[in-house]
């Protein structure tokens, strides 16, 4: 059963200009998307995952409620807890254009609780590409992981393909049980497609 995310509002891309708004010369590059979730709630972030597509660089700032020294009065903060992550290794071509990509709690410059809004900015540096956004965007609270890194970690445990080889020899060579070497080709079939993957 997949997790659900949190329940949040993700406003459109909003383009930043430059100068005459008329003028193709106008567009920089730069892309931002807000995500608010429901007042009062404020939400503690343990991973942010999201399909790209055509985004070269990201930024993510968070703002964040802090409690003041009278109870009464709560400031809210901005912080930058993704710095320019590179999400294509050259702007100009496809490579990393459309991953899978997950911002774990490890990775973020601060800690991410407490908070109110996440605004990413997306940086295209290349005019080749018109349209640059994130898709598929959830934001996942402590606990819950997105389905695709489930499946890298369940992937990035299966035995070393030497050792499922020197096994099916050892069996065939023994005369084992033919009832439980499906089991074997099993685990040597999900290693080729872990190797296929990455």
């Amino acid at each position: 059963m997949a997790q659900e995310a949190v329940p949040c509002n993700i406003r459109a891309p909003v383009p930043l200009q430059l100068g005459d708004e008329k003028s193709e010369l106008s567009c920089s590059g730069v892309n931002v998307i807000d995500v608010t979730f429901p007042a009062p709630q404020t939400v503690n972030v343990q991973e942010i995952s999201f399909k790209n597509y055509y985004t070269a660089f990201l930024t993510v700032r968070i703002q964040q409620r802090r409690k003041s020294e009278s109870r009464k009065n709560k400031t809210t903060i901005w912080q930058t807890c993704v710095r320019n992550l590179r999400l294509m290794p050259n702007p100009h071509m496809e490579e990393g254009s459309q991953d899978y990509v997950s911002l774990c709690r490890q990775q973020m410059l601060c800690d991410a609780d407490n908070v109110t809004t996440i605004r990413f900015i997306l940086r295209q540096p290349s005019p080749v590409w018109l349209t640059f956004t994130l898709e598929e965007l959830r934001i996942n609270p402590p606990g819950r992981q997105s389905p695709q890194k489930q499946f890298s970690w369940w992937l990035s445990h299966l035995p070393p393909r030497e050792k499922l080889q020197n096994l099916h020899k050892v069996r065939t060579e023994n005369g084992a049980n033919s009832n439980r070497m499906p089991l074997v080709r099993l685990h040597y079939d999900l290693h080729c497609l872990y190797g296929i993957i990455k």
